[in-house]
């Protein structure tokens, strides 16, 4: 056993360094696909599955700690984003934002964007986040919006295709979807990561009283929120240790958006993920607004995820009282996801029509 291990290990050692040296150094691929946080994998995975590798060379680049499923036909590594600047590619598509300009290849030929958020790209990411992308596939006509109104004030040339929402699709084929539990006390916070949000100022008062209302309570933390917070969190896991009530869910598993049954959250775009495959309850919370973009004065479009608020869920003042009050009505509001969406359920289809078209021409 320890001998046929070890041969497994040197041929897959062999394996991998043959990729490393073919992605950096001799082989061009028709496209490359790249993840710098595991969470990146849930936008591309639908397309990376129906792609035709029959017909086209693709490898996929990932950065992160985690190990992932194999992919058949792919060609898979390991490298740090650096490493993109030796990539020979007709097209990248990453969902990765702000890849700065000093590491993409002039033999990268089209990098491409896939929104790894329903929201806004003019407010919640910085000014120069997208000044190095060629084209950006929006999810929705506002993308499309902003993407005309980002070349204007940045002078760049992005091309926008409409493609739809990635991780829909790889949502919608989960196993989850056909399990999903119409339990009514189950309720999901997810707020996002500015300062000043629900996890900030009200979330331990909040979880408490929901707990007292009988309610399953789960907190899904913004990936960013575990990174720069991560002792804030432990201290709310403390004081909820000993309550079977209580469950802190990470970003990696998406039980908790299938099962539950109401979203608390501000202006984060989990609010769009859960209604498009849940279509329940949303209470909106008035926390301070975030904004990344110190250029957003010279935009004339309000964000969708302000627009549509009260189009698609209930807003609430910061007081616990008037969230209870709201969670308790459960006031559901109904809205054509096809006004929103490019493609629902059809993304992957989408991305590879694209790059057979992009590739042919």
């Amino acid at each position: 056993m320890r001998i046929k291990f070890i041969a497994n290990y040197i041929i897959s050692f062999c394996g991998n360094f043959k990729i490393i040296l073919d992605s950096l150094f001799f082989k061009e691929y028709d496209v490359v696909f790249y993840s710098k946080e595991f969470f990146h994998d849930d936008w591309i995975v639908s397309s990376l599955r129906n792609i035709n590798k029959k017909k086209l060379h693709v490898l996929y680049i990932y950065s992160f700690s985690t190990s992932i499923k194999d992919k058949e036909g792919v060609a898979i590594i390991k490298l740090p984003e650096r490493a993109l600047s030796h990539i020979k590619t007709d097209i990248l598509i990453t969902a990765v934002s702000g890849i700065p300009r000093d590491v993409v290849s002039s033999n990268i030929r089209e990098l491409v964007h896939m929104p790894h958020s329903f929201v806004s790209l003019h407010m919640v990411y910085a000014k120069d986040t997208f000044d190095a992308y060629n084209t950006i596939f929006s999810c929705g006509p506002h993308h499309d919006k902003e993407i005309e109104m980002i070349n204007k004030v940045r002078g760049l040339k992005i091309k926008s295709v409409p493609i739809g929402y990635g991780r829909l699709d790889h949502y919608l084929l989960k196993t989850e979807c056909d399990l999903i539990c119409r339990e009514e006390r189950k309720v999901l916070i997810a707020p996002s990561w500015a300062s000043g949000n629900i996890i900030d100022n009200i979330a331990i008062d909040l979880i408490h009283s929901l707990i007292e209302c009988n309610y399953d309570v789960y907190l899904r933390p913004h990936p960013q929120h575990w990174r720069h917070f991560s002792s804030q969190l432990r201290g709310i896991v403390n004081i909820f240790n000993n309550s079977d009530k209580f469950h802190l869910n990470t970003q990696d598993d998406s039980g908790p958006l299938f099962a539950c049954d109401i979203l608390i959250t501000d202006y984060s775009g989990i609010s769009f993920d859960f209604y498009f495959i849940r279509s329940r309850p949303i209470i909106f919370v008035n926390s301070p607004l975030k904004s990344n973009n110190s250029e957003i004065d010279l935009y004339s479009i309000n964000p969708i995820e302000l627009s549509i608020r009260d189009e698609i869920g209930v807003i609430s003042s910061h007081t616990i009282d008037d969230i209870l009050e709201k969670v308790n009505n459960r006031d559901f509001k109904e809205f054509s996801i096809e006004r929103l969406l490019y493609n629902y359920g059809g993304c992957s289809l989408a991305v590879n029509n694209y790059i057979e078209n992009r590739i042919k021409g």
